[in-house]
């Protein structure tokens, strides 16, 4: 739900969802660590 609201309020603001990256890497050969790239374009 946060990342729904993130775009929603960030639509708000005239931003145009592009696209998204999703990223893991391993830590420490155990754990997994992600990132989530979020992508917007606006006309000025």
């Amino acid at each position: 739900m946060k990342l729904e609201a993130f775009l929603n309020e960030h639509a708000a603001q005239g931003w145009k969802f592009v696209k998204s990256v999703h990223e893991t890497k391993k830590v420490l050969g155990i754990f997994a660590r992600e990132a989530h790239f979020v992508i917007f374009e606006r006309d000025v």
